[in-house]
């Protein structure tokens, strides 16, 4: 194919740029805003190109330092030089709000170290996923890895390494494992999920599936981490959380510990009262609002969560709801909380949520995103809805990436 020169315009949530090149506009990975370079169009349905040569180069990039980089499906945009990339994510979130329109009196941004950072990490045998394929990439070296996770891959061979899909969690906060590292494997021979039938022995979904797996505690594969956060009047917090490594939990703990601080501060005006956590997961923010709040209500659709959720909680009057939010809201006419928090999956929050609020007028909602898209959404339909967005937070859980996570402190008016 025929080869073209255009200026990359923007950059996108997944680290590629726009570039407008014969009135089309193109995905291209491994380019910087301003830059002036030549691409060759690859799915011209898909609008996708590759680079091909930089012919007038950022100021802003750097030489990349991992030999996997452009290759795994991880990191993004390790040729960006550190504060860039910031930048770049910050005005990524601010455009989001700006398409609706929605004023931000007061936004802050909080970042992390850029490499080190990730402490839970899921492999495929010891190997990580080609970018696009479902092939696998042994690595020895992770950059954003933190340095439990780090020394296990340096020290471990991939021979020796678990087979099937392996969940890593390494943190010197961890409590309860080894040299700061929890490992749990999913042998994919052994999974109920799928049966072999047929004279050719192929794999097939098995019709009957449990929604729910488990539900009870396991042992084995359980991590507790000791999570610090500094609450109203510079008290200094500190909570042992537990989980399911298998499971959902953040990857920078850094960054969770400076937003349960913003969200400890944030809910200081309504301490004494009663407290709403949707998408609550295994109960790590409630635990810490416990301490403030007369009554939690945790509403989380993963039970197994839940069951941690409870032990995290145990200390604290609360009662928990293994329901989806749109299930919970349907059958609830609570109106007195004073506070709720929601963090919800890519999607955003669940339209029949988003009618609850709006019916039971709490006097402040905590919108904690890992998609800057449907919180932006989210946030015009409940401020249509009488509230005020009174602050807005870029958490920049994932350096190297375009990916970002934000808190928004909306206020009923």
């Amino acid at each position: 194919m025929a080869t073209l020169v255009a200026k990359a315009e923007k950059i996108f949530q997944d680290g590629n740029c726009l570039v407008k090149a014969k009135d089309n506009l193109y995905s291209v990975a491994g380019v910087i805003p301003e830059e002036i370079v030549e691409i060759e169009e690859t799915h011209p349905e898909q609008k996708t190109a590759t680079l091909i040569k930089i012919l007038e180069e950022s100021p802003y990039r750097i030489q990349n330092s991992c030999p996997y980089y452009g290759i795994c499906g991880g990191c993004t945009m390790r040729h960006i030089n550190e504060e860039y990339q910031r930048k770049l994510r910050c005005e990524m979130l601010l455009q989001m709000f700006a398409k609706f329109a929605i004023e931000i009196p007061d936004f802050q941004c909080h970042f992390s170290n850029s490499d080190g950072y990730r402490c839970r990490m899921q492999l495929n045998s010891g190997s990580l996923r080609e970018r696009g394929t479902n092939n696998d990439i042994p690595i020895q070296y992770c950059p954003v890895a933190t340095p439990q996770i780090q020394k296990w891959l340096n020290s471990t061979p991939l021979e020796s390494r678990p087979f099937g899909r392996t969940n890593i969690f390494g943190d010197i906060r961890l409590q309860n494992a080894t040299e700061g590292l929890c490992i749990a494997t999913e042998n994919k021979k052994n999974d109920i999920s799928y049966s072999i039938t047929g004279k050719t022995n192929h794999k097939i979904k098995n019709k009957v599936k449990k929604r729910y797996y488990g539900t009870v505690s396991s042992p084995e594969n359980k991590c507790t981490v000791k999570i610090s956060a500094t609450g109203p009047g510079n008290i200094n917090i500190q909570k042992n959380i537990s989980f399911d490594v298998r499971g959902f939990f953040q990857s920078n703990m850094t960054l969770l510990e400076k937003t349960i601080t913003l969200i400890l501060n944030a809910s200081s005006p309504y301490f004494g009262g009663k407290a709403l956590d949707i998408y609550s997961g295994s109960g790590t923010f409630s635990t810490f609002l416990g301490e403030y709040f007369t009554h939690i209500t945790m509403v989380e659709h993963n039970r197994d969560a839940l069951v941690y959720a409870e032990e995290n909680m145990a200390n604290y009057s609360h009662e928990s709801f293994g329901l989806s939010g749109t299930r919970w809201a349907n059958g609830n006419n609570t109106k007195d909380f004073q506070l709720a928090l929601v963090d919800p999956p890519r999607s955003g929050i669940e339209i029949d949520v988003l009618h609850f609020f709006s019916n039971s007028k709490i006097p402040a909602i905590l919108s904690l995103s890992c998609n800057p898209v449907t919180q932006a959404r989210d946030c015009n339909r409940l401020t249509k809805a009488g509230y005020k967005l009174k602050k807005l937070h870029m958490l920049d859980f994932y350096p190297q990436t375009g990916h970002i996570e934000s808190l928004a402190i909306l206020e009923h008016i």
